[in-house]
């Protein structure tokens, strides 16, 4: 079984009158509409964060169907896999303190439109950061969430999850 574009398969299942569609086609059919997607998740970890830009990688498990890899805090869209993807991210952290804090989701290697920020006023009380986004994903797109402070600090993260589906 293959992953395919969209593309790719209606190429392989247009209309014929050759019964030229096989049990092949219908088993990568079948593939590429239901395992593409990723997730990766954390706990009880703590991060460092400086004043640039750079990938949270304290992520522990991950689960993936197919479509994409994972490494180092990165998913990277796999040949045939291109297509509209959400992607989405949520963190329950401790406030470090004072100071802003934001978070991106990062494609290949800049930051989107797809962010969100707090100012944490009270060390060591717990909020929940929230990513939502998507778009078009093509083959060896590489992507993830970055983030950085108003100042060095140490970010105790309760939980991560980000997770990546082809819709």
């Amino acid at each position: 079984m293959t992953i395919k574009t969209l593309a790719a398969l209606r190429e392989s299942l247009a209309d014929n009158q050759a019964r030229a569609i096989t049990p092949a086609d219908l088993r990568d059919l079948a593939e590429s509409l239901v395992s593409v997607a990723g997730a990766v998740y954390g706990a009880s970890t703590t991060f460092p964060v400086t004043t640039d830009w750079q990938v949270f990688t304290g992520y522990t498990g991950q689960i993936l169907s197919g479509g994409l890899t994972f490494a180092n805090g990165i998913f990277t869209v796999e040949e045939g896999a291109d297509g509209v993807y959400n992607v989405d991210a949520v963190f329950s952290l401790a406030s470090p303190g004072a100071g802003l804090l934001q978070a991106v989701v990062f494609l290949n290697g800049a930051a989107t439109p797809f962010a969100a920020q707090v100012d944490a006023l009270q060390a060591g009380k717990f909020f929940q950061l929230t990513i939502l986004g998507g778009g078009q994903l093509n083959a060896g797109d590489r992507f993830g969430i970055a983030v950085k402070a108003s100042g060095n600090v140490t970010l105790q993260v309760a939980s991560s999850q980000l997770r990546a589906e082809r819709i």
